[in-house]
């Protein structure tokens, strides 16, 4: 019985949220029967931002008002991107708006100055999928030039961590972990966007991870003029290096068998004291997709390379003659093996003192949102 209710009003939600984002019944002419549901939704809203916030009349009112006119814009121009995986209407209006709008009041705050936004999770979280419908949303309605950049496409190439592996340890052979990052590139590209003008030109690099390597600078991307928000995205963005004693004991069966002596995970712990200290020292705020547990990264890692397998491989060809890397489970489970460590100290650690946590199912359902202010 419960469940029937439960669906009916989802229903009620889902056809009242369509008729908003198709410019039907608006504030101030929809019925009470709408406005009601609209009301239970922004209380449920409320609920999911783990927040004793203003419920009055007037500010819900407001609230409901000023989510009509995003969701009417964004779910317009959302339905015409193809590249963008459009969320349902209920997590556009609980998760994505009120996010774009906590965003702008950061960038607020810094008057004139870009806004630095780390966005950080475990692989396959939905970080750059987050950060794409951000970016889409800040851009078409608030009018904010925004730059996305990912960790990702500053590795080292292909070439550089095999020398990397051959002067340190074998494991830095594989992109991910810290270390294998050009941050001093990524310092000087985020510090010459804060800096740039309406002239400026900047370019990012851009890495493959069919070719697991770094693409010639002629392919990289190209952003003229000064963001007012750069979103800088990454599975280890924000994170702090561990205690000494926490290094002693191997985490996982790669770090037994293959880092007996500790030597590669000492290092990427320096990496993160010293290089990647210094690049994190540029976000203005962090925002962390908190998942369950490590466990959940093998099956979204291997959601990831099964969309990988599904491009055209035929078409990639003929533009790229290298040999393309696609794992299968067995190489997932050794990939993700090298993440292990960070990610569990990043799940407990993070959370307490990034700007804004969102917590997701194993499903990528937002369960609880905390935002400091």
């Amino acid at each position: 019985m419960y469940s029937m209710i439960e669906e009916s009003r989802n229903t009620h939600i889902i056809n009242v949220l369509q008729q908003l984002a198709e410019g039907r019944n608006t504030l101030p002419y929809c019925s009470k029967e709408i406005y009601s549901i609209l009301v239970d939704l922004e209380l449920d809203t409320y609920a999911l931002w783990g927040k004793n916030l203003d419920k009055s009349n007037k500010r819900i009112y407001h609230n409901i008002q000023e989510k009509s006119r995003l969701l009417r814009l964004n779910s317009t121009i959302l339905a015409k991107h193809d590249q963008l995986q459009i969320p349902p209407l209920e997590t556009l209006w609980q998760v994505y708006l009120p996010i774009a709008i906590w965003i702008i009041e950061q960038q607020g705050e810094l008057g004139k100055k870009p806004l630095v936004l780390g966005l950080s999770g475990a692989q396959g979280s939905g970080k750059s999928t987050l950060s794409r419908l951000l970016e889409f949303i800040l851009t078409t309605y608030f009018h904010q030039k925004v730059a996305t950049l990912s960790l990702d496409d500053f590795y080292f190439s292909h070439a550089k961590r095999q020398q990397l592996a051959q002067r340190v340890h074998p494991l830095f052979v594989t992109r991910g972990v810290p270390g294998t990052h050009d941050t001093m590139l990524a310092i000087k590209i985020l510090q010459s966007l804060k800096s740039a003008n309406a002239d400026s030109i900047t370019q990012f690099p851009k890495f493959d991870k069919k070719l697991d390597d770094r693409l010639p600078d002629t392919e990289g991307i190209i952003f003229q003029g000064q963001p007012d928000i750069i979103i800088f995205e990454g599975w280890c963005v924000g994170t702090l290096p561990m205690l000494e004693q926490q290094l002693t004991k191997p985490i996982n069966q790669l770090e037994s068998e293959e880092d007996k002596d500790g030597v590669w995970r000492h290092y990427i712990n320096q990496a993160l004291y010293y290089d990647y200290a210094q690049l994190f020292s540029l976000l203005d705020k962090l925002v962390f997709i908190k998942i369950s547990s490590f466990q959940t990264v093998y099956k979204q890692r291997l959601e990831q390379e099964q969309n990988l397998i599904r491009l055209n491989q035929q078409e990639y060809l003929g533009n790229h003659t290298s040999e393309i890397r696609i794992m299968d489970k067995v190489a997932i489970k050794r990939f993700i093996a090298h993440f292990q460590r960070i990610t569990e100290h990043m799940l407990i650690e993070v959370p307490s003192y990034a700007d804004m946590v969102l917590e997701i199912s194993d499903q990528r359902e937002f369960l609880k949102i905390q935002a400091k202010n």
